[in-house]
């Protein structure tokens, strides 16, 4: 899988919504068209994309929620409830592509991956900044001290990729109602920063997606 994702220079907020996502060989995700649906000259469906694994869905579906322009809503698990929080924006975008067994609660989701297998804890072998560099696109990513949850984790976002002109690494999620993301939203893409986010704790892939 590609962990990249491609330059940000001189491109709109909208377009980085389409040139985020990479695959293997440079190519972006079809987005696809009425135009592309049809041949003009013979009106035959055209020729079948190639297949989309399942992180670049995952990826690609964290971009159209982005565009839904939703706000940060403590408690929120639905668009229909006006915006969602951050765990549940990830469990809403991963019920989306049919994991339906996601908790709700970023602790909740922290246990799901640590009984699953697939949690990395960061700690004394595994500093904050070794962890960042280890990230794969679709892996949760949490945190502690975001506020006051009486747990351990209070923040969860699902890791998109890097961009290689620059460095710069970013996820998807909701973070609070004061900052917002690439496309001006609550709920949305961001930048991962190594300050801002709170006490990085683990990461991991999410079970079930291959």
């Amino acid at each position: 899988m590609n962990n990249t994702v491609i330059s940000f220079h001189s491109i709109s907020r909208r377009q980085i919504l389409v040139n985020l996502l990479t695959v293997t060989a440079g190519a972006t995700l079809p987005f696809r068209t009425e135009a592309a649906l049809f041949n003009n000259k013979s009106r035959q469906p055209a020729p079948s994309q190639p297949p989309v694994s399942p992180v670049e869905a995952l990826r690609l579906r964290c971009h159209e929620v982005a565009r839904m322009g939703l706000h940060y809503r403590f408690g929120g698990d639905t668009p229909e409830e006006g915006g969602l929080d951050c765990s549940g924006s990830v469990q809403y975008v991963l019920k989306s592509l049919g994991l339906n067994n996601v908790p709700r609660t970023s602790y909740a989701q922290y246990d799901w991956l640590k009984s699953s297998g697939t949690l990395r804890t960061v700690g004394l072998f595994l500093p904050p900044d070794k962890a960042i560099r280890n990230l794969r696109p679709g892996d949760l990513v949490f945190w502690g001290k975001t506020y006051n949850s009486g747990h351990k984790v209070s923040h969860v976002m699902i890791y998109l990729g890097q961009n290689p002109q620059d460095g710069k690494r970013y996820v998807f999620g909701a973070r609070s109602q004061k900052v917002k993301g690439v496309m001006g939203s609550e709920v949305d893409v961001f930048e991962l920063r190594g300050t801002g986010h709170g006490k990085l704790i683990g990461y991991g892939q999410i079970p079930g997606l291959a």
